[in-house]
C-alpha cells in the first residue's frame, strides 16, 4: 500500500506502516505537488495538518482508491489539507478535522487560490466545538465544483460553513456548475 508525492517530476514514495502515515506530509518547496493514490492510504495529525505545503497541489486516483485524512489540534488552528491551491481531479478524498482549536478548523484550505473539484468524491468535515470558525472547504479565493460527489459538514463553532469561498483577492465565491454537493453546517451561525 502506497501513495506517490510528485513534485517536479520527481517520484516521492510515502513509506508508512500497513499504509499509513502519522503525523502529517509537509512538503516545503514552492512547485506543484501531485498526491497519486494507487492504494487505499491514511494519514493522521495531532496538532499539525494532514498535508501542508506552499505549493499548489492536485489529488488524483485513476483507481477510486481511498486517501483518508484525520487530524485532530488544540492549538489556533487545525487543517485537513492546507496548500496555496487545491485541484482534486479523481479518488475518494475522506477528511476529518477536529479537535480543540481556538480559532480555525478547516477540512480543505487554500491559502491564496481556489479549491477546485472536477472528478471523484470528496468528504470534508471540520467539527470543533471550540473553534470560532469551522469550514469543511474554504479558499481565500474561489471554490469551484465541476464534478464529482462532494460532501461539505461544519460543526460547531460560533461561524461555521460547509462551503466557503471568501474573495479576499476579488475574485472569490462559490462556483458549482456539475457533480453533486451535500452541504451542512451547525452551529451558532451556519450557512
Amino acid at each position: 500500500m502506497y501513495c506517490s508525492v510528485v513534485c517536479s517530476d520527481r517520484i516521492y514514495p510515502v513509506p508508512g506502516y500497513a499504509g499509513d502515515v502519522q503525523n502529517g506530509i509537509n512538503h516545503t518547496g514552492s512547485d506543484e505537488a501531485v498526491i497519486i493514490v494507487r492504494d487505499d492510504f491514511t494519514i493522521s495529525a495531532v496538532n499539525c495538518s494532514g498535508i501542508e505545503s506552499e505549493g499548489p497541489m492536485t489529488i488524483k486516483s485513476d483507481t477510486g482508491k481511498i486517501l483518508k485524512i484525520t487530524v485532530s489540534g488544540s492549538g489556533k488552528t487545525t487543517y485537513g489539507i492546507k496548500r496555496s491551491s487545491v485541484d482534486i481531479t479523481g479518488g475518494n478524498i475522506d477528511l476529518m478535522a477536529g479537535g480543540e482549536s481556538t480559532d480555525i478548523t478547516c477540512g480543505i484550505y487554500s491559502s491564496e487560490g481556489q479549491i477546485s473539484i472536477s472528478g471523484g468524491t470528496v468528504s470534508a468535515t471540520a467539527d470543533s466545538s471550540t473553534s470560532h470558525k469551522n469550514k469543511a472547504l474554504y479558499a481565500i479565493g474561489s471554490v469551484i465544483i465541476s464534478g464529482g460527489s462532494v460532501t461539505a459538514s461544519a460543526v460547531g463553532g460560533a461561524n461555521s460553513f460547509g462551503i466557503d469561498g471568501d474573495g479576499d483577492n476579488g475574485e472569490g465565491g462559490v462556483l458549482i456548475s456539475g457533480g453533486v454537493v451535500e452541504v451542512s453546517a451547525t452551529g451558532a451561525d451556519r450557512c
